[in-house]
Parts: C-alpha cells; sequence; structure tokens
C-alpha cells in the first residue's frame, strides 16, 4: 500500500489544532517538510522519513509547552506596550500589525484581568473576536439560493411559449418573428439585476429606475413596427443586450458608478462571465447529448422532452454564470470540480431516470451493439466527475451532500454496467468472438 505522505501530515497538524497559531503551525510544518526532504534524499522510504521527521520534532506536549515559554516572554512585555499605550490608537495598530496572534491573546488577557475595561480595549475585542467568516458564509448561502431561485425562474419564463403554444404575432402591423430572439435578453440580464440588487443591497429608487427601462424596453421591441427589410427592427434586437448589460452595470457600481475605475472593473467581470457561461454551456451540451444517445440505446425517443428542457438550460446557465464570475476569487483555481459538483447531480438524475425505465419500462438493450458503446462513454464521464469532486475534498472536511451524490452515481453506474456485461456476455455467446 502507497504511504500518503500529505494525508499523515493532516493528521499531524491537526493534533495542535486550537493550540497553536497559524504562523507558528506554518513555521513547524515548514520544518517538518524541510526534515522529511532530506530523509528522502537518504534513500528513506516515505513511511520512515515521516515517522523519523516527526519524532525528531519531539511528541505534541514538548512543542506546544516549548512556544507556551517562548510566547510568555512575549506576551509580557506586549501587554505592558498595550497598557503604556492605551490611548495611542496609531501605535497599537503597529503593535497589532507586527504579531496579530500575540496581540489579540493579550486584549483577551487584560479583558478577563480588567473588570472595567476601558473603550479602546472593549473596541479591541470585539474588532478581533467577530467571526467574520460565519457572516460571509451565511452570506454565500443566501446569494446561493437566491442565484438557484432566479435560474429556476428564468428556465421556466423561457418555456412558457412551449407549454401554451403562444403565438406572438400581434397583428398585422407587427413583424411575426421569433419570441426567444426578442426577448431573450429579458429573461436572464434582469435575473442578474436582481441578484446583483439584493446583494449590494442598492437603494429603492435606483431599483425602480433601473427595472423602469427594462419594462420600457420590452414594449419597445415587442411592440416596434416593421416594414421589410426590417432593418430597424433587427438592429434593435442586436443592440438590446448590450443596453441592458449597461443598465446591469450601473447596478454592479453601486453606489461608485461615477466612478471610471467600478466601470472597469465591470468590464473584467463582463470577460469572466462570458467564459464560465461558455464552459457551462460546453458542460451542458455534454450531458444533453449524453442523455439522448443514453436513452436512444434502448429505442426511447427523449428529443421533445430535451427541446423543453434544453432551452430552459440555455437560458437558466447564464445566470448560474454570473454567480461563478462573481464568486471567482474562490473557485477561479479550482474550475474543474466546482463544473463537477454542479453536473454530478444532474448526471446522477438522469441514470437514475434511465435505470427506472430500462428496468420497468421492459426495454431490451441485449440486441443493440450502440447501446455497449455509450455505456463506455458514459464510464468515462462517472468517473471525472467523481474523480474531479474527489480531489477538491479535503481530508478533514466533513460529510456532506456531494458525498452521497458521489456514492449515489458510483452504485448506479454500477448497475447500468452489471447489465452492460451480461449484454457483451450474450452477445459473446450468441455470435461468438466478432466485432458484434
Amino acid at each position: 500500500m502507497i504511504f500518503d505522505i500529505e494525508s499523515h501530515i493532516e493528521r499531524w497538524k491537526k493534533k495542535f489544532e486550537n493550540k497553536l497559531s497559524k504562523e507558528d503551525m506554518d513555521e513547524l510544518e515548514s520544518h517538518l517538510r524541510d526534515n522529511i526532504d532530506c530523509l528522502l534524499i537518504k534513500n528513506k522510504t516515505p513511511a520512515e522519513a515521516f515517522e523519523k521527521a516527526s519524532s525528531d520534532l519531539g511528541n505534541i506536549d514538548e512543542i506546544i509547552d516549548q512556544y507556551k515559554i517562548f510566547y510568555e516572554e512575549i506576551f509580557m512585555e506586549l501587554e505592558k506596550q498595550i497598557n503604556d499605550n492605551i490611548n495611542s490608537p496609531e501605535v497599537l495598530e503597529q503593535l497589532y500589525h507586527k504579531n496579530p496572534y500575540a496581540f489579540k491573546k493579550c486584549i483577551e488577557n487584560i479583558s478577563k484581568n480588567d473588570d472595567s475595561m476601558t473603550m479602546t480595549i472593549r473596541t479591541w475585542k470585539a474588532r478581533l473576536s467577530y467571526n467574520f467568516s460565519n457572516v460571509k458564509n451565511n452570506e454565500n448561502i443566501k446569494n446561493l439560493i437566491l442565484i438557484f431561485i432566479l435560474s429556476i425562474i428564468a428556465g421556466v419564463i423561457s418555456i412558457i411559449p412551449l407549454l401554451f403554444d403562444i403565438k406572438f404575432k400581434l397583428n398585422e402591423f407587427i413583424y411575426d418573428e421569433s419570441f426567444y430572439i426578442k426577448n431573450f435578453s429579458f429573461i436572464i440580464i434582469p435575473a442578474i439585476m436582481i441578484y446583483f440588487c439584493f446583494k449590494i443591497k442598492m437603494d429603492i429608487k435606483k431599483i425602480i429606475l433601473s427595472f423602469s427601462i427594462v419594462l420600457i424596453s420590452i414594449v419597445f421591441i415587442n411592440f416596434l413596427p416593421a416594414n421589410d427589410p426590417y432593418h430597424t427592427k433587427i438592429l434593435s434586437i442586436i443592440h438590446m443586450p448590450f443596453f441592458l448589460w449597461v443598465i446591469t452595470g450601473f447596478i454592479f457600481s453601486g453606489k461608485n458608478w461615477k466612478d471610471p475605475i467600478s466601470w472597469t472593473g465591470y468590464l473584467k467581470y463582463s470577460g469572466e462571465f462570458f467564459i464560465f457561461s461558455v464552459l457551462l454551456y460546453l458542460g451542458y451540451a455534454v450531458l444533453i447529448f449524453f442523455s439522448v444517445s443514453l436513452f436512444d440505446s434502448i429505442k426511447i425517443d427523449i428529443n421533445d422532452i430535451v427541446n423543453t428542457i434544453g432551452i430552459s438550460g440555455l437560458f437558466a446557465i447564464p445566470v448560474i454564470g454570473a454567480y461563478l464570475s462573481d464568486t471567482k476569487r474562490e473557485i477561479v483555481n479550482n474550475i474543474s470540480p466546482i463544473l463537477a459538483r454542479i453536473f454530478s447531480p444532474l448526471f446522477l438524475i438522469i441514470l437514475m431516470i434511465f435505470i427506472c425505465v430500462m428496468l420497468f419500462g421492459g426495454k431490451n438493450p441485449y440486441n443493440d451493439r450502440d447501446f455497449l458503446v455509450i455505456f463506455n462513454f458514459m464510464l468515462i464521464l462517472v468517473l471525472g466527475l467523481v474523480f474531479y469532486v474527489i480531489t477538491e475534498r479535503k481530508i478533514d472536511e466533513k460529510k456532506n451532500i456531494f458525498d452521497f451524490i458521489n456514492i449515489l452515481l458510483i452504485f448506479s453506474s454500477i448497475v447500468i454496467n452489471v447489465i452492460a456485461l451480461s449484454a457483451i456476455i450474450v452477445r459473446l455467446y450468441i455470435w461468438g468472438f466478432s466485432a458484434n
């Protein structure tokens, strides 16, 4: 069995959790890794190198005691400096930036031992104990729920014409063209505008102004008279998405909408939005192709369903892309696992439906060679999805919904491939070792 040094280092670090500062832990880990590298050069096995390097640093209690002795002197001196400069904000700020961990411990110690804390100590205590990460996580969850709802709404609105067979030729003066060509930007962009309105908590007057312009634009495009060769109509439709995207930039910039730097940031965001949307469209195309091919292998035509769902996905994807590009700082280095997490539940749903239809619908997959080819393609896709979700998972991460999705994906693929293998055996028995 291969010895995984990284997983053992992570377990070793976990023993120091909440006992050493992040800076001290990073320094200690650096020493450990340097020692391991030296031992590996001396032809030690990874297991021997780790055991030797970790034991040379000392046991956990000894290391913690050494750091305590080291910090006691620092804490005493720093606490004295804080008390001496309690009325000098500039000096306190400098002391904090020199050693944030020690400064925080000193403030906690002062507040415990002094019942009549000064306003300065109270302020620093509140500042240093404020858990920003929890607030940020709550905001991220709210934004994620909002973008999910908005993408669903955009998708549902986009298929209303198909569901109700709505005709959009209002009268003889209005050109009978596709609803989607005229209105695609009114389905996608307002959803993105709503997301940014909620995120930046935009002023109600600016919200009314922005969406009033959107409503006027909808009326303008849909009721604009057109005569052959329809140049005015065509030019209006082409430029409308760009016009609405400028309005979105007004919302995106918030209070700084007059600042050119803010608009420069919006241009950068627009480029990243385009890239993320293209990647999502590519993944969506693979999902659609996979679904059609899979059900076609058992002679079930799902083209009508795919057309309906496919259109809704085309309008929902840019809304999701807007969220991803907005949170790019956290995902730009993990784009493959992120896309895998987005599409793995969708692939799981397709596989589960396929298994149910195949088992309870009386479909026979044993007489079609293309069936086996599709299954091999499915294996590669499932393997890739599971691989990227697992690679993003940290060793000490708690169980989450994606772990169960992975298990169900693997289980579904095993069931389908058992059927595929049995089909191979049957075909070998009937035709022998041939291309069939």
